[in-house]
């Protein structure tokens, strides 16, 4: 089955429906067969036949005037069940001339004078021979030479006969007003009939009568007009003769000769031609309305072909504009099959073109002519996406730093971070992603991109010194762990440092890790005067020096006088506290950890602070 293609072009949202076709197609006259071909997908063919025209009789002397040619007949027919594929051959019929009958059917005129029948204008179906007829305009008949030399002394017009329209008889010819015979008319074929009646001859002067013309047949040619009289006439191009029939079913009957006008063919009263008999219309098998228009066509034949093919399937875009990336759904219907190129055979398909694109469609549908295809065709334009770039001053800080993140490429952005503005200044405690939605001012068509903001954490610096509260004059080892550099207040870039404060002392150290991250830390040393603490007034402290020194937890101490003892670890934690008597006083911190503990007296104002060891 034949193929036909519809463009769609879709440029808006919604159902694009698609009427049925409705096409024409003429044929003019040739002189040869034409065909046409029933398509696929055809629900109805409406034929139009006109069939031609006769030739005009020539006029007689100076105002005899010759027979007009009978108008072609117009057959319409209305077929809906042509198979697609069958062959229609088409014969369009030719114009009747002087003397010879049109192309398919016409007759002759019965002399060079006499009008031919008009061509038959008939379609055969998958043949070419006449009895594949199944529709026949026929043409009209040829009209009769008007009378001989219808001149002075009476002007009388002696017309020849008329040729008959398809179906129709011709007219007679006209003689003059004195006694005589009359040129027979020729008689119409019928669909009945196995062939068409010659028309009469015309009677006049005894023994010079005209003759009477040929009969049609049965396969559509017209019959030739009969020849007239010549005793009256003085040259041979003179001699009235009867119209050719015109082609058709049967063929019509050409027209009877010319007669004098009287008996002694005496003066210009002479005769003309009778009128050729117009062929027969017919209809045939394969159609269901039907209408003949007769005397309707001038010229020659022509046939017409309007034909209706089944409704192509509507299609619906849910979008046809789109941005690159977004998703169309196409749906079909109004067939039974559906088959997209590429995209299988659903009907509804989701598409995601990223340039304009053109789908293809195959269907079946069902009509007249039984199943066919046809292809339709869906466009999705498509608008570019905005190409976005994103940039950072540093794609990777450490916590607590900052960096600025800048996009371009577009005419508005909106950031994750809910920032509107093409770049900001992002201080993220953690890796993080920022993205931007880019929209162009140009389309609205939007993009996506992302950028990651590596963080890396502060090293954890930890210091720590070997003994929190020392003597005056004593020194502690501060250590410091947790990067890879330090870098101490005290100008010294170890991780370990050796102090000997006088006073208590805040230690800040700033450690750099392998990333190129760095913290601080401080510790505080204490420093406290051992044993040489006076009184306001000079005098010594009442303690004498503990023992054991360094000890196991136990150990003595001997007051000279009644004092305040307190014992404090080295980050000042007092872990024993009393008022004591004079003498001699054992002591018991074993509950405490190892370590250095400090021992201090006080009395009447005046304090002393000895170091412990517990081991």
């Amino acid at each position: 089955m034949k193929k036909r293609i519809l463009s769609i072009s879709a440029i808006a949202f919604g159902c694009l429906p698609l009427s049925a076709q409705v096409l024409t197609q003429t044929f003019s006259f040739t002189g040869a067969m034409q065909t046409w071909v029933v398509p696929s997908c055809v629900q109805s063919v409406t034929l139009e036949c006109y069939g031609a025209q006769g030739g005009t009789g020539a006029s007689g002397g100076n105002i005899s005037t010759g027979g007009a040619g009978g108008l072609g007949s117009k057959v319409i027919a209305v077929s809906n069940n042509l198979t697609a594929g069958s062959v229609l051959n088409i014969f369009v019929g030719g114009a009747g001339a002087t003397p010879v009958g049109g192309f398919n059917g016409g007759g002759n005129g019965g002399s060079q004078n006499a009008g031919g029948g008009g061509g038959a204008t008939d379609i055969r179906l998958n043949a070419v021979t006449a009895i594949s007829r199944i529709l026949v305009a026929a043409g009209g008949g040829g009209g009769g030479r008007g009378g001989c030399e219808g001149t002075t002394p009476s002007p009388f017009n002696v017309m020849g006969g008329t040729g008959g329209s398809g179906g129709a008889n011709g007219l007679i010819g006209i003689n003059a007003p004195t006694p005589g015979g009359l040129a027979g008319a020729g008689g119409g074929g019928t669909i009945t009939s196995t062939s068409s009646f010659g028309g009469a001859a015309g009677i006049g002067c005894g023994g010079f009568l005209g003759q009477p013309g040929v009969a049609g047949n049965n396969v559509g040619i017209g019959g030739v007009g009969g020849n007239g009289q010549t005793c009256c006439c003085v040259t041979f191009q003179s001699i009235p003769g009867g119209g050719g029939g015109g082609g058709g079913f049967i063929g019509g009957g050409g027209g009877g000769g010319g007669s004098a006008g009287t008996t002694g063919c005496s003066g210009n009263d002479k005769g003309a031609g009778g009128g050729g008999a117009g062929g027969t219309n017919t209809v045939i098998g394969v159609f269901t309305n039907t209408a003949v228009i007769p005397s309707f066509q001038t010229g020659n034949g022509l046939v017409i072909i309007t034909y209706s093919l089944a409704s192509p399937p509507t299609i619906v875009l849910s979008n046809s504009l789109i941005c690159d990336g977004n998703t169309v759904t196409i749906t079909a219907s109004g067939a039974t099959t559906y088959t997209w190129t590429n995209f299988g055979n659903n009907a509804s398909i989701n598409v995601s073109p990223s340039v304009t694109t053109v789908y293809l469609l195959n269907t079946t549908l069902a009509s007249n002519s039984g199943p066919c295809t046809q292809s339709a065709s869906a466009s999705v334009s498509v608008n570019p996406s905005p190409t976005i770039s994103i940039a950072a001053s540093t794609n990777t800080i450490c916590a607590g730093s900052s960096a600025t993140i800048l996009a371009s490429g577009a005419s508005s952005y909106t950031w994750s971070n809910a920032v509107l503005n093409a770049s900001f200044v992002a201080s993220p405690t953690i890796t993080t992603v920022y993205t931007a939605t880019a929209t162009a001012n140009v389309n609205s068509c939007t993009a996506v991109k992302s950028l990651t903001l590596s963080v890396n954490p502060k090293p954890t610096i930890i210091a720590v010194t070997n003994s929190t509260m020392i003597c005056e004059g004593e020194s502690a080892t501060l250590t410091v762990s947790g990067a890879s550099t330090y870098s101490w207040n005290t100008n010294t870039t170890s991780s370990t440092t050796i102090i000997s404060p006088s006073v208590n002392t805040i230690y800040t150290v700033t450690g750099t890790d392998i990333n190129g991250c760095s913290n601080t830390s401080t510790i505080t040393q204490f420093v406290t005067r051992c044993l040489d603490i006076k009184s306001s007034n000079g005098t010594e402290a009442s303690l004498q020096n503990p023992y054991p020194n360094p000890n196991n937890g136990l150990f003595t101490i001997e007051l000279k006088a009644n004092a305040q003892v307190k014992i404090t670890d080295i980050t000042g934690r007092a872990v024993y506290k009393e008022i004591l008597k004079a003498g001699k006083h054992p002591i018991n911190i074993q509950n405490q950890a190892n370590g250095s503990f400090f021992l201090q007296i006080s009395q009447d104002g005046n304090e002393q602070t000895i170091k412990i060891i517990k081991e």
